[in-house]
């Protein structure tokens, strides 16, 4: 696409390796309805919990006694890469890492991959999530491609193995097994649990601290119980229904955002009057 085009300075050898539109519609047509259902409202639930995008923002703030005021501006970055491999198909996860970046109002995110294209569950995620540019590249073609890149922007790791290409840039995630518990093994399709997260979790075993585990699957009637009781710490917990749904543990929507701040001088008096200046500099 011509924006990725501009974002990312992407070359014809990036265009080459560009994932054709048949392997999209051979992962949808492919997928149980179910499954497209239940990511379709986990994306749903992820803009209901985040808001909408967070593009723009601008804080300011005055020390009337030093007679300086602080402008801070707050813009999404210029891009955003999502590098994904052969074996990303954890679909619910996926889905969750490409909306960061839409909820932040980047706007350019293509995904790449360094190996092979990744397997339905993956492309479909993607797809439903908002990125449709997915390439496969050598490390080479990756590392000419950011040597070449304009503006600032972010790179999210959702591969097994991050290129050495990459290392020293700003990255967002690193991928890894998450660990989960499956409390009410008869109430989820193990099925669903396997497309949506890329394997089945286990049953924990009596007497196990729920707060360990980075997602607890239960039950309508026991997701009731453990949010009434006040010793019960469990960061996420889902119900049957909301499989598709995903949120990265201390992952900040602000790293896919860039702050400008500035200092306007106020106007002097007239015996004080010196020359208006504005210094600008950019926070990390």
């Amino acid at each position: 696409m011509a924006r990725c085009a501009q974002g990312l300075n992407l070359s014809d050898i990036m265009e080459s390796g560009r994932i054709p539109e048949a392997l999209f519609d051979e992962a949808y047509q492919s997928t149980d309805p179910n499954h497209k259902a239940l990511l379709k409202r986990g994306i749903q639930c992820a803009f209901q919990v985040f808001g909408r995008e967070l593009s723009f923002s601008r804080m300011q703030g005055t020390d009337a006694h030093a007679g300086i005021r602080r402008d801070t501006v707050q813009r999404p970055v210029d891009w955003t890469i999502l590098l994904v491999d052969g074996t990303s198909s954890a679909a619910a996860r996926l889905a969750a890492a490409a909306l960061l970046p839409r909820l932040a109002g980047v706007p350019d995110v293509v995904a790449v991959s360094t190996d092979a294209p990744p397997p339905a569950p993956g492309l479909l995620s993607l797809e439903l999530a908002g990125v449709e540019d997915i390439f496969v590249l050598t490390e080479e073609e990756l590392a000419a491609c950011l040597a070449r890149r304009g503006g600032r922007g972010r790179i999210c790791c959702l591969a097994r193995r991050m290129p050495a290409s990459l290392h020293g840039w700003p990255v967002l995630l690193t991928e890894r097994r998450p660990d989960l518990a499956l409390l009410s093994p008869g109430a989820f399709d193990t099925e669903t649990l396997a497309f949506m997260h890329g394997f089945v979790p286990d049953t924990p075993g009596e007497g196990t601290d729920l707060k360990e585990h980075d997602a607890v699957f239960a039950d309508r009637e026991t997701c009731s119980r453990l949010i009434e009781d006040p010793d019960c710490r469990v960061s996420l917990l889902l119900s049957p229904g909301f499989e598709g749904f995903w949120l990265h543990p201390a992952r900040p929507a602000d790293f896919l955002l860039k702050k400008q701040a500035f200092f306007p001088s106020r106007r002097r008096t007239s015996f004080q009057r010196t020359r208006k200046r504005v210094f600008f500099f950019f926070l990390p």
